[in-house]
């Protein structure tokens, strides 16, 4: 346990900072949706494949790195002038999962032409169903651009203006699946009912000052939810979406802030879950404060 703690003390320190400063939301994904519970997302095209018209399925066929639960729109090809495939790397002298924090490098130039080795995004502004759920170092993500990159300072970037979609390559048709879990399911443990409705009321306004229902929570968590090992959709089916997360090659990163409530008074309770999960979504640290 203690070297699990050591790989992520540094995740774990921004996430606990992050709580400090902002005590809201340090890192916001683009437009990942709370998602249903496990047993009712064995289809995992059903984000892509119940949009798709025959000229979007058609237009796929181009693009042999598109895997079938990866989505693609054909106005998104139409609309490019320029589509590369690029590996991001994170720089590991900037704090924070920001995509400006790293760099797209050039991988393979599908369509027209890109000069620089790598560039920098800037993603707000561009429609979140044309982005992927997370940006995470080392994963390949596959830019689709109306224009070449631009120059400000010293390095190359691409906005809103110049990007019409980003699909990550790096995905794999287990990890959609799971991202689409959202929290149904309700269970009883120790005299406690754990309900989804009753686990946000309790994350959005339920603190205040009393601890006995913290340590409910506390106790049902540790005892049903957190297993050794536990799967990154089962515990989304019981917690849902978290309020924070984050991504690189050693996993994903999971915070659920507790006491939402922006009527909430001096001296009242809040806190925060984190939650470590390997690249195979397994759950390999927790903490609850």
């Amino acid at each position: 346990m203690y070297a699990i703690f050591q790989r992520y003390r540094w995740w774990i320190a921004i996430c606990a900072l992050g709580t400090l400063l902002v005590g809201r939301s340090l890192l916001s994904a683009p437009s990942v949706a709370r998602h249903s519970d496990a047993s009712d997302v064995s289809n995992a095209e059903d984000r892509v494949s119940h949009a798709e018209d025959g000229a979007d399925k058609e237009a796929r066929t181009r693009f042999r790195h598109l895997k079938p639960w990866q989505p693609f729109r054909a106005k998104w090809a139409s609309e490019a002038l320029v589509i590369i495939e690029t590996t991001y790397s994170r720089d590991a002298s900037m704090c924070g999962q920001d995509p400006l924090n790293g760099n797209f490098e050039k991988k393979t130039v599908l369509k027209g032409e890109i000069r620089p080795k790598s560039f920098k995004a800037i993603f707000s502004g561009v429609p979140n169903d044309g982005l992927p759920s997370f940006f995470a170092e080392g994963r390949c993500y596959l830019f689709f651009l109306r224009a070449p990159t631009k120059s400000l300072g010293s390095f190359e970037y691409v906005g809103p203006q110049e990007i019409v979609a980003v699909v990550d390559l790096s995905q794999s048709e287990s990890e959609v699946a799971a991202l689409k879990v959202r929290a149904t399911r309700s269970q009883r443990h120790g005299g406690f009912e754990f309900t989804p409705s009753k686990w946000q009321e309790f994350r959005d306004t339920r603190m205040g000052t009393d601890a006995s229902d913290c340590k409910e929570f506390q106790g049902f968590i540790e005892g049903v939810v957190a297993r050794p090992c536990a799967d990154l959709a089962r515990v989304r089916s019981y917690l849902g979406e978290p309020d924070d997360w984050a991504a690189n090659r050693q996993g994903f990163i999971y915070t659920c802030y507790l006491n939402h409530d922006p009527r909430a008074k001096p001296g009242d309770l809040a806190g925060w879950i984190i939650m470590a999960f390997s690249p195979d979504r397994r759950l390999e640290y927790y903490r609850i404060r």
